[in-house]
Parts: structure tokens; sequence; C-alpha cells
């Protein structure tokens, strides 16, 4: 009798662990981004890391084909591939900090940060910049001629006061 215990109990506990054990390999191989978790305006909801750091390098990607239109005084315009200034994405890390929400800590934390996003949602920040080296170039060498020269104006007296006329305000690029 002892070894028919022990032996169901052997049992119970190598199918306990295949259990658990096959609840792991399900969750690591479902690892995805909890519904309701942005990175700024894009929606990860149900994505994988990888799903979701190659819809943010597709995004960054579509920002590049935009094409930039300076402006200056008179009219005088140029347009610019946004690809010109160097757009990159600098925060692609935050793609792994998605992944993770609602799974660190213990079981209250988690289940707390879950519903938090549930009911209102998570928004992540997506830093995208320019390298400053390219704008400054693209600028010298294509924006230089938006300036207006300055016209002095001319001091007159009219009827015993002293007026100005004409004369405009410069601009010049910096």
């Amino acid at each position: 009798m002892k070894k028919i215990v022990h032996l169901l109990g052997v049992l119970l506990l190598v199918s306990i662990v295949l259990v658990g054990n096959e609840a792991t390999t399900e969750a690591k191989e479902k690892n995805t981004i909890l519904d309701g978790v942005f990175l700024g305006t894009i929606d990860l909801s149900g994505l994988t890391e990888d799903e979701a750091r190659a819809l943010g390098e597709e995004y960054v990607e579509s920002l590049s084909q935009c094409v930039v239109l300076l402006q200056g005084e008179e009219g005088k315009s140029v347009e610019v591939s946004a690809a010109d200034f160097g757009v990159k994405w600098e925060n692609p890390q935050v793609i792994e900090e998605a992944v993770g929400l609602g799974s660190s800590g213990n079981i209250v934390a988690r289940y707390k940060q879950r519903k938090d996003i549930e009911t209102d949602g998570h928004v992540l920040d997506f830093n995208i910049s320019v390298d400053s080296e390219l704008v400054k170039q693209i600028v010298e060498e294509q924006c230089m001629d938006f300036g207006v020269k300055a016209v002095n104006p001319t001091l007159e007296r009219v009827n015993g006061e002293f007026v100005l006329k004409g004369g405009k305000t410069g601009l010049m690029v910096d």
C-alpha cells in the first residue's frame, strides 16, 4: 500500500511539473504586448517584440520619405527629403519595455499593472531625432538666399514734426 501511495505521489508530482513546463513554454511563445499599449500613436496591442520593432522602424522609414518645405520671406522656398536630415529612432529599447509590461514584480503588482493598462492604456515615448549637423549643412547650402536686405528709412520733417518714411526690416539666416 505504501508503494502505491508513493507511486501516485510521484506521478502527481511529474504531472504538475509537466503542466507547469507546458504553461511556461506557451507563455514564452506567446510573449506579446498587452492590449492598450502604444508607442506614441502606434498601437502595439498583441504584437511580439519583433513585430513591434518592425512597425516602429517602418514608421521611421515612412517619415524619412516625407518632403519638408523650408520657406523664407518673399516666396522663397526649398523642398528637402526628411531622409536628408538623418531621421532616426532614438529609443528602440522601448519595445523591450513594452513587452515586459505586466510581467514583472509580484503577482499583485503584475495584476494591478495589467488592469491599469486595460482601463487607461499606456503610451510609451517614441523619440525621433534628426542630425543637427545635417540640418545645419542643408540650411547653409540651400537657404542662405532666404535673407532680406534691410532698407534704411528716411527722416522727413512734415508740419513741424519728424516722420520716418520707407525702410524695411532685414532678415538673415543664422
